[in-house]
């Protein structure tokens, strides 16, 4: 398991390594435009409201982990906005993925429902990340981050 992380962390760095040099601030709002240009074609307005309040969910996610690192004495990386950044990459390309299949199956709210998925997915990290910073969070979510934590662990033991 260890190996496998290593060799992740590995690949992470080479393609972030690779990736930094290409993204001045000129090509960087110019691939920003073409991937907004070719997920609006290819997504169309049905899934607008569903992709804002995932992005605008995945920005609160990266900036209540700067807040949870900074009030636990963790060092903030910058590599961070980088991870961010591939992970929204990776998202609009399942999205596109998932709409395209299910365009060709005649399944129609698939990728809907992969974008329900991530919306609940960064609100639980939200939520995990303002219990790390001292926030009030109801008990109910309290129990759940536990839990899942609990079952992480277990896991890595395993």
């Amino acid at each position: 398991m260890k190996t496998l992380e290593a060799a992740g962390e590995s690949i992470k760095y080479y393609v972030c390594k690779l990736a930094i040099p290409f993204f001045d601030a000129n090509s960087l709002k110019q691939f920003v435009l073409w991937v907004g240009a070719l997920t609006g074609y290819l997504l169309g307005k049905d899934n607008y409201d569903l992709l804002l309040v995932m992005l605008t969910l995945i920005i609160l996610d990266w900036i209540t982990g700067i807040g949870a690192a900074i009030k636990n004495g963790q060092p903030v990386q910058s590599l961070k906005i980088w991870k961010t950044a591939v992970k929204i990459m990776v998202y609009l390309s399942l999205i596109i993925t998932a709409q395209l299949c299910g365009a060709r199956l005649g399944l129609n709210d698939v990728d809907k429902l992969l974008i329900a998925f991530y919306i609940a997915t960064e609100a639980y990290s939200i939520i995990e990340n303002a219990d790390k910073m001292g926030f009030p969070v109801p008990a109910l979510f309290k129990a759940a981050i536990k839990g899942k934590l609990e079952e992480s662990e277990n896991k890595k033991v395993s």
